[in-house]
């Protein structure tokens, strides 16, 4: 593999010096997920919430991989899952070096306000950490670090495969082979009986 890593062609379709459409080496894409649905996780957690008449069946791959959704332990599973895709706060602000992954799984409350948005971290949402913390028996912000991750990958994954298997029941199409939402919709109208380009 070593000789053929040379010869992979490497592109990227760059949209600005720090937004890129696509990154592509050899036969493995990385495309922007935001390029196909322009909202946040959470409002798109929110509409898949709905999709199904449970939350293991409207998120199957959080509920097969996440290493907190152990399913068979939790007594209520619909409540572990609820629980799971919360948003709660990350102290990003404190993420400054390795030596945050030891810190205690609950810090203050300040800790979890929102720099970016400059909101504070409420009560409720302090609480919430909390009861996140207790509930899945978290160690230290590793083990915090490593929920949130995840919840946010698979929720994601979750998602997007959703959006997927509907746009290949209604036109055919694997949408992800698209570079953005628009070029997907632009095949799918070619692909609609009678359409005319002029």
């Amino acid at each position: 593999w070593r000789d053929r890593v040379p010869q992979l062609a490497f592109t990227i379709i760059v949209n600005t010096k720090e937004k890129h459409m696509q990154i592509k080496f050899g036969p493995v894409v990385f495309r922007d997920s935001f390029r196909f649905n322009a909202t946040s996780l959470s409002k798109w957690i929110k509409s898949q919430r709905k999709d199904k008449p449970s939350l293991v069946d409207s998120f199957p791959l959080l509920a097969t991989h996440h290493p907190y959704a152990r399913l068979d332990v939790y007594a209520d599973e619909e409540g572990t899952m609820d629980l799971l895709l919360q948003k709660v706060p990350m102290a990003f602000s404190r993420l400054t070096s390795p030596d945050f992954f030891e810190l205690p799984a609950v810090l203050e409350q300040t800790d979890y306000d929102d720099n970016l948005k400059d909101e504070v971290c409420s009560d409720e949402k302090y609480a919430m950490v909390k009861r996140v913390v207790d509930y899945f028996g978290l160690s230290d912000q590793g083990d915090y670090h490593d929920l949130y991750l995840y919840t946010d990958v698979l929720a994601l994954a979750d998602c997007m495969e959703s959006m997927r298997r509907i746009w290949f029941h209604r036109f055919g199409l694997d949408m992800t082979h698209c570079v953005t939402l628009p070029s997907a919709s632009f095949l799918a109208m070619l692909k609609m009986p009678n359409s005319k380009i002029s």
